[in-house]
């Protein structure tokens, strides 16, 4: 009983920190599920600058407030108070084009349909302060930013081909340009770790086909703390700038085991 009041406990934090909903004690789980989807596509989007200018990385808190009775809202509850100029805590930065599509508790964007396999790989290990711990596709090395213990895990994507814009390249040849970015987010949405990289290569006629009764499938690797993390994941293709996003709760272990 006690476990089951720390899971529910657990479940109503998180959602009322992302602006989201937790269902409890309800056999009627396509009810659920409608009423969810319901909510999450009716909403509305708010801004603002802060007045505040000192980018200390603390947390602040946000409070929504309508004229109205009867009403409950759905919202953030606060963000990190760090320069928007800057690289977040320097790790790669996704696609700005996407912006907050790929911020924490954001709806998801089905433009484009993928799948994300995502795999533990290799031991936990220790990165140490002065150990570079996030490397750019193209082999430049970034400042060292996730360290102490994590687990490597890889991660697979299959997107479907027939939501991507191939154009004809060189004689006999497709190109894409695709982007792909994943990064990792603790409850309070601070930045954990990311992952980005695009597919921008030309492939044979031949491959194309092949890929139309399967997949595209890209594989990358990243490292994620051993705690709970959010990881969101999303796709874009930047020539007909049609993007696809999910965001998977995963608690990183030391065993074999997680939970997606």
């Amino acid at each position: 009983m006690l476990a089951n009041m720390q899971i529910r406990t657990t479940m109503r934090t998180m959602a009322d920190l992302t602006g989201g909903r937790a269902f409890f004690t309800s056999s009627d789980i396509a009810g659920s599920i409608a009423e969810a989807l319901k909510d999450g596509s009716n909403y509305d989007s708010l801004a603002y600058v802060p007045l505040n200018r000192k980018w200390d990385g603390k947390f602040r808190k946000l409070a929504v407030h309508v004229d109205g009775k009867d009403l409950r809202l759905y919202y953030r509850q606060g963000y990190y108070a760090e320069d928007p100029d800057k690289p977040r805590r320097g790790f790669p930065s996704p696609d700005p084009s996407i912006g907050v599509a790929m911020d924490r508790g954001m709806p998801e964007a089905s433009q484009i349909k993928f799948q994300l396999q995502l795999k533990p790989d290799g031991a936990v290990r220790t990165i140490p302060v002065s150990a570079p711990a996030l490397q750019s596709r193209d082999g430049g090395v970034h400042s060292p930013q996730l360290t102490g213990t994590v687990r490597h895990y890889s991660l697979t994507y299959s997107i479907a081909p027939a939501d991507l814009s191939f154009l004809p390249y060189g004689e006999g040849q497709l190109r894409a340009d695709l982007t792909f970015s994943a990064i990792a987010y603790d409850a309070q949405g601070k930045m954990l770790n990311s992952n980005v990289g695009a597919f921008n290569s030309p492939i044979s006629q031949k491959t194309y086909e092949a890929m139309t009764h399967d997949a595209l499938r890209i594989h990358t690797a990243m490292n994620l703390p051993l705690e709970r993390v959010y990881l969101r994941v999303g796709v874009h293709d930047r020539r007909t700038d049609k993007i696809g996003t999910m965001e998977i709760p995963l608690n990183v272990e030391t065993g074999d085991q997680h939970q997606p």
